[in-house]
């Protein structure tokens, strides 16, 4: 059924749309990283697809793919970001890719899809992917001064970053702390409930 969701795509978009690809029911297209924006917004707005739900966004860095030949580092379509499209009327799926250089940007579809929101933050913290048009693009799992983009292919994996110092963060699971009694006492910190712990101290 996702076959006619490319058909429609193709037909909308002759001149944005510059690769395809259907098998077994996967069907994903390529297209130019500036149209990514207007045609999220088709997707979602074409009746005949109604592809309100955005599962996810990711990323893919080709630069040694191929062994055989491996891209330069500035090689202009190095990442292929990856959006994941589905529409639960209509039942069907489609997969849009855009690729851009190292260090490179597409359009945000936050003003789109909430979802979009911490997903292209992901992006932009393991690839280095810019969205334009985010309203925070900012780290989300690594920390701010992180050196770097972890999960492209040239990131030296032995690479030691610079630590931070440990916040004092409210422990909520444990409660403010061992008490004169055991009641209204977190299980954990009950005497006995935890092998080899000390129920009147912290572990």
């Amino acid at each position: 059924m996702s076959q006619r969701a490319l058909e429609l795509l193709q037909a909308r978009f002759p001149a944005e749309v510059l690769a395809t690809s259907s098998h077994r029911g996967d069907e994903w297209a390529r297209v130019r990283p500036g149209s990514v924006h207007e045609v999220s917004a088709w997707l979602k707005g074409e009746p005949a697809l109604d592809m309100k739900l955005l599962a996810d966004v990711t990323a893919a860095d080709y630069l040694v793919f191929d062994e055989a030949k491996p891209l330069a580092p500035d090689d202009p379509e190095r990442i292929e970001i990856v959006w994941h499209f589905a529409s639960i009327t209509t039942k069907q799926r489609l997969c849009l890719k855009a690729r851009v250089a190292a260090g490179g940007s597409v359009p945000s579809v936050v003003d789109l899809y909430r979802t979009a929101d911490w997903w292209e933050r992901l992006v932009w913290d393991f690839y280095g992917v810019k969205f334009d048009g985010h309203p925070d693009l900012r780290r989300i799992l690594t920390w701010e001064s992180f050196d770097g983009h972890p999960l492209r292919k040239d990131y030296p994996f032995h690479r030691r970053q610079t630590l931070l110092p440990e916040t004092d963060v409210k422990d909520l699971v444990r409660g403010p702390g061992p008490g004169p009694s055991d009641r209204h006492m977190p299980f954990s910190q009950r005497p006995g409930a935890r092998r080899h712990v000390r129920s009147d101290s912290y572990d």
